[in-house]
């Protein structure tokens, strides 16, 4: 648990603005690790535009372990994790089944067991979760 009194800062470039987002990734995000590593805390990113920057120990993979033990589940052995994004990384590497999308980004893909064909935008979340949990009715 944090106590920081943050829960996440979001940093958004202008969509359109090809050389916004340019800087947000590069310039300001370089500004905010460094900032990040003197103060217990990560930067990561879930779209193109925006920069998000979390108390150390925030993350899905962090909220996914928490609500397995809830629930009784090893997310080692029983988890079927689905992700497009560097903030998905860290849960498609803990999960048992660790999928990215077919349109995710390098590091989402470097780190899923299996990168689908199609994009999120195709189907590729339906199709992963018929082939990896065969006994749906999807």
């Amino acid at each position: 648990q944090h106590t920081n009194g943050y829960h996440k800062i979001l940093f958004m470039g202008n969509s359109k603005n090809v050389t916004a987002i340019e800087e947000l990734n590069q310039n300001i995000r370089a500004q905010l690790e460094i900032i990040a590593q003197d103060n217990s805390a990560c930067v990561t990113q879930a779209i193109p535009t925006m920069l998000e920057y979390l108390p150390e120990g925030c993350s899905k993979a962090h909220g996914v372990k928490e609500l397995c033990k809830h629930l009784g589940i090893d997310p080692t052995t029983q988890l079927l994790a689905l992700g497009d994004a560097e903030n998905d990384a860290e849960m498609l590497e803990m999960a048992s089944i660790g999928v990215a999308m077919g349109n995710g980004c390098p590091m989402a893909k470097d780190s899923a067991d299996y990168v689908m064909g199609i994009t999120n935008s195709e189907g590729a979340a339906g199709a992963a979760i018929k082939k990896f949990v065969p006994f749906t009715n999807l």
